[in-house]
């Protein structure tokens, strides 16, 4: 009989037919750790850093008549735009698709449902380009003035706070105490048996000369810290991340997926279709063949992944 103690994985091993011993048991479980982590640390990745898509070209688009443009009413003031293709493009990929991609003896629906399929997915790299262009990092020079802005600023801070005396940083800990108190932040130990830092004064005056004992030690040491990051600060590599790049290296492998001849050609379907991407994300692109051509000579080519597979195959 089932442990139903047992871990939901490890009893859908055994139901598998699988009897994994006490180390492969706890390899899996530390897999399956390491899974849950990641899975939540991307879930928070979203909340913590949040990105704030630009409509404001969008919203230009949409009021000249752009048909590429969908304008959406959420409803109390609020509006969105999205990117789509027109009836007339959707139609133009598929044909592209049906044209390239060979038929199979046996399968008589064809692959119209792929091309559509196919279609709407290169219309939703398309749409995305704008927000990953809104999340790329900005030049290493103005990284590093941010940086130092922020040594600067707690250096002000530790200044400001310096400068404040026992009666006027114990009123301003009360008002900060009892601030965050409303939002259940608690700073001072007596938080839990007093209504009001502000009724307390010589306890405000206390706490407040040790917390300002302690943040200054802290300050000091992240301005150091700052500073050796504005030093050592590792550069984003804009060539290798940049979005006609990424977008052509995912048409690659979507092509070749689909079993369909990946070629660089101006003239090719994978030319035509990367070049509507571009446009209907508003990229002014004049050859794409060169990011088709680049994406064929990089290391993370799915083509080239594919051929050195083949290559261990043989040896």
């Amino acid at each position: 009989m089932d442990d139903p103690q047992e871990p939901e994985i490890i009893r859908f091993l055994r139901a598998s037919g699988l009897d994994p011993t006490p180390e492969q048991v706890e390899q899996v479980l530390q897999f399956q750790r390491k899974a849950d982590e990641a899975r939540d640390l991307s879930n928070r990745l979203g909340p913590a850093y949040p990105v704030k898509r630009d409509m404001v070209a969008l919203k230009s688009r949409w009021e000249a008549k752009d048909p590429n443009v969908a304008c959406l009413d959420h409803g109390e003031g609020r509006v969105t735009y999205e990117l789509h293709f027109t009836a007339e493009q959707l139609t133009q990929i598929e044909a592209g698709y049906l044209a390239s991609r060979p038929p199979v003896e046996g399968y008589p629906p064809g692959w119209s449902h792929e091309a559509k399929v196919f279609a709407r997915v290169v219309e939703g790299w398309a749409d995305a380009i704008p927000l990953f262009q809104a999340i790329a990092p900005e030049p290493q020079k103005t990284r590093t003035r941010a940086l130092e802005s922020v040594a600067n600023a707690l250096m002000k801070l530790d200044q400001s706070l310096s400068d404040l005396d026992s009666a006027a940083l114990g009123y301003w800990y009360a008002k900060v105490v009892d601030t965050l108190a409303l939002d259940g932040v608690q700073i001072s130990d007596a938080d839990d048996r007093i209504t009001s830092m502000q009724d307390h004064p010589l306890r405000a005056v206390v706490e407040a000369g040790e917390l300002r004992q302690t943040i200054r030690k802290i300050i000091a040491e992240t301005v150091n810290a700052t500073n050796s990051a504005k030093t050592d600060l590792p550069k984003f590599d804009h060539r290798e991340n940049d979005v006609r790049l990424t977008t052509a290296l995912q048409l690659e492998r979507l092509i070749i997926e689909h079993q369909i001849a990946f070629e660089t050609k101006e003239t090719g379907f994978a030319a035509m279709v990367l070049r509507m991407i571009f446009e209907l994300a508003g990229l002014h692109v004049e050859k794409v063949g060169y990011w088709l051509s680049n994406a064929s000579k990089d290391e993370r080519s799915h083509a080239r992944w594919l051929q050195s597979l083949r290559d261990r195959q043989g040896d």
